[in-house]
């Protein structure tokens, strides 16, 4: 890849991340009086997780989308034999296990909690952060004071295009945020996003099964996990 293709697939994955934090919110760092609150429970979920994708970035009309997507059947269809909710689901367990570690009573949900289906929340309080969406309704059915949410924004992989014609190598990548909540005030004890891409060793074009991409996307899937969980727990590693 040339360094002016390499160039331009990093300021889209630059400005995918800027774009997930804008939206977001503002990251929000855990207050280390957290861990002394023993009492307050915890809850564990995903939000809804999106299908593995070929991505594609660049000037594209319509005519070259369609082209596009034709070429790159063969290797969503390939990406979509990788289950999310399995090796990114692990975020739940792992950190379940290190509150309990901690004293904090804790626990994972198995159905998803989807942030964006809850209604608007808004107050006069600039004291405190709180999160955009009212996460208090959820408290009855969760039965715990907090809820940490992990939400990936987008995996697969990525390639720049100019039309139809592909200017850079695809890279997988996996964007994703996650957000703790208050169940009582809806204040947001923790918020940090995450936006990992990796290298897909040659040769990348191997169908069906893409074993190198396969590979790749594993590793941006576990990355991503650890590096979200090693900001909660103020991991130096």
């Amino acid at each position: 890849m040339s360094f002016t293709s390499l160039g331009r697939l990093a300021a889209v994955l630059g400005l995918l991340l800027l774009s997930a934090c804008s939206t977001f919110g503002p990251n929000v760092p855990l207050r280390s009086d957290f861990w002394t609150q023993t009492d307050r429970t915890l809850t564990v979920a995903l939000a809804p997780l999106p299908d593995l994708k070929a991505h594609r970035a660049g000037q594209q009309g319509l005519l070259d989308v369609a082209i596009n997507e034709a070429m790159a059947d063969e290797l969503t269809t390939a990406l979509r034999t990788i289950r999310l909710s399995d090796s990114y689901g692990q975020a739940r367990s792992e950190v379940v296990r290190r509150m309990q570690e901690r004293g904090i009573k804790a626990k994972f949900v198995e159905t998803g909690i989807d942030p964006s289906a809850l209604e608007s929340f808004s107050t006069e309080d600039k004291s405190r952060l709180y999160a955009s969406k009212d996460f208090r309704p959820l408290k009855p059915s969760v039965g715990t004071d907090r809820l940490l949410v992990f939400t990936v924004t987008q995996v697969g992989t990525m390639r720049s295009y100019y039309g139809f014609i592909p200017i850079s190598r695809p890279r997988a990548i996996l964007n994703a945020r996650a957000e703790l909540v208050d169940l009582n005030t809806n204040e947001v004890l923790w918020r940090d996003t995450t936006s990992q891409n990796a290298e897909i060793a040659d040769p990348w074009d191997q169908p069906p099964e893409f074993t190198n991409v396969h590979a790749a996307v594993q590793k941006v899937i576990a990355d991503s996990r650890k590096e979200l969980l090693d900001k909660l727990f103020g991991a130096v590693k």
